[in-house]
């Protein structure tokens, strides 16, 4: 095996895939899956608490929200304001970060491959042509494969429950006086909800 060959293919042919599938990744999780994530998340909440005329819990809810002053609204509205803002702010920054890493790669492979081409004169192997369609082959090709398994398993993972979510607020609640007494109260529930959420099983009480 000619290793100056070697080297040559395998630094033009990972500079293309690795800057593609990062490229495609980022894309497909920042226009796809930050959307299905908070679609998620409000359904999730939504059928929490099952918002619909006919649940009695909501009945005794309801009141206390329409009993809410104007200017108690508007200081809800300012905080989700500043809130959305904040986050807004920090997605832009962390896509900003992706970007760089993204350019800070492709100038690193493009430097190397530059090193590489110059210093081997005639003997330089690489086909960039060759490779480009090949890797373009490639990547959108396992683009589809993790399309796939993201919208047909990741996103029909069964998560927390509606019942198990109820059991752990309820213990909360019950438990408040004693976590606000005792912090290490708080700690050992948090390790029964862990328990209960691994196994399915409530906790085992200890024996004294």
């Amino acid at each position: 095996m000619n290793l100056k060959h070697f080297a040559q293919e395998f630094f033009l042919h990972e500079s293309i895939h690795i800057t593609m599938f990062f490229s495609i990744l980022a894309t497909f999780y920042f226009l796809y899956v930050t959307k299905k994530e908070d679609e998620g998340i409000i359904h999730f909440i939504f059928r929490a608490l099952n918002i619909h005329q006919s649940n009695q819990v909501i009945h005794l809810i309801k009141p206390t929200i329409d009993s809410l002053q104007p200017v108690d609204l508007d200081r809800f509205n300012k905080k989700a304001n500043t809130a959305h803002k904040k986050r807004m702010q920090t997605n832009r920054k962390l896509i900003a970060k992706t970007i760089y890493i993204i350019l800070s790669i492709a100038t690193i492979f493009i430097i190397i491959n530059i090193i590489l081409y110059y210093s081997s004169g005639r003997d330089y192997a690489g086909m960039p042509l060759k490779i480009l369609i090949m890797n373009i082959l490639g990547v959108v090709l396992l683009g589809g494969i993790e399309f796939i398994f993201f919208t047909q398993i990741v996103i029909n993972y069964q998560q927390l429950t509606t019942d198990e979510l109820y059991l752990q607020i309820i213990n909360r609640i019950r438990n408040l006086t004693i976590i606000s007494t005792n912090p290490q109260s708080e700690k050992m529930q948090f390790e029964q909800a862990k328990q209960l959420l691994i196994s399915g099983l409530p906790p085992t009480k200890s024996r004294t």
